[in-house]
Order: structure tokens, then C-alpha cells, then sequence
């Protein structure tokens, strides 16, 4: 009833309940998912406030906020899309990929910084990087023009030129159930 400017369904697939809200076509879009299998499973959730604001949390600790966000409401289930083209509009970005493990960025990814059980990274740009975990510490200046690195905690820091190499490998993130 209100069909194009506002919508409300209910369906059953695959053993997931799902409820979508939509107002005017695009710029308020919302997909809630349960379970019908397991309901005391969190629910899966994504909201769209197009262009300002693209959010998601798929229920088993992956949580996403973006601010300025233009495209993904667009295409929903397109993987390539969401982790290559998105990223470039992020005003802010939080990637939450399990809990306590958490990356954010700002101006465009510019400045970004994530934390872990295990380490932390800050980044400015190409032009400073800190890494730090309970084994090794890395500073580098210039992606790795200059670099100072040290093994243990309490060790001695060296310093070297022309170190381009990355000490942190992060796994490629994985989009909710849409």
C-alpha cells in the first residue's frame, strides 16, 4: 500500500525470516534477518540511509558503519563493489570483524587505525606508520623509506632505509547474508 514511497515486507526463505523496510525506493532501505532454525541466534541486519550513512551487522560479530555512502544501497549483494569503490567515499569507516578486533579509518582512509587481541596499527597516509604487538614494534616514515623495527618488547630498536616490506597481513573482509 504506499508503493513507491513506502514499503514493509515479510517473507520466509530458507529457513531465515526476513523483514525489509523501504522509504522512497532507496533512501531509507533496512533487511532484518532471523533465524527460524536456531531463534535464539542473533539477528542479521542492515540499514541504508542513502547517501549519508550504510550500516550492517550480520549477528555473529561482524559489524559495519560507514558514513558517506553512496553506492552500496545500490547494489546490495555486490561484493566487489562494497570492498573496492566503497571505502573511496568513507568519510568514516568501522569495521568491527570479531569482537575486540576493530579497524577504522577517516578522510578517505587517510588516517586509519586498528586494534586487536593481539596488535595495534595506526597509519597517517603513506607518511607515518606505528605496528605493535607483544612480539615486535615497527615505525616507519615514508611507506618504509625510513624504518625503525625492534623483535621483543624490551629489545633494541634498528634502524634501517628502504624497508618497504609489511609486517601486518590482514584477511580479506567477508560481507553479512544479505
Amino acid at each position: 500500500l504506499g508503493w513507491p514511497i513506502f514499503r514493509h515486507a515479510r517473507w520466509e526463505e530458507a529457513g531465515v525470516a526476513q523483514e525489509k523496510n523501504q522509504l522512497l525506493l532507496f533512501v531509507y532501505w533496512s533487511l532484518t534477518q532471523r533465524s527460524l532454525t536456531n531463534p535464539a541466534a542473533a539477528p542479521a541486519h542492515k540499514t541504508h540511509l542513502w547517501p549519508l550513512l550504510s550500516s550492517w551487522d550480520n549477528g555473529a560479530g561482524r559489524k559495519q558503519l560507514q558514513l558517506l555512502s553512496p553506492f552500496e544501497v545500490f547494489f546490495p549483494v555486490n561484493e566487489p563493489m562494497r570492498q573496492i569503490y566503497s571505502p573511496l567515499f568513507a568519510l568514516y569507516r568501522s569495521d568491527q570483524r570479531a569482537p575486540g578486533d576493530v579497524r577504522n579509518s577517516f578522510l578517505f582512509s587517510l588516517v586509519s587505525w586498528r586494534t586487536s587481541p593481539a596488535e595495534k596499527e595506526f597509519h597517517l597516509g603513506p607518511i607515518f606508520s606505528r605496528q605493535s604487538s607483544a612480539e615486535k614494534s615497527r615505525v616507519t616514515i615514508g611507506c618504509g623509506l625510513l624504518a625503525w623495527q625492534r623483535q621483543s618488547a624490551s629489545g633494541p630498536w634498528k634502524f634501517s632505509v628502504w624497508d618497504f616490506k609489511s609486517t601486518s597481513a590482514q584477511p580479506p573482509a567477508a560481507s553479512p547474508s544479505s
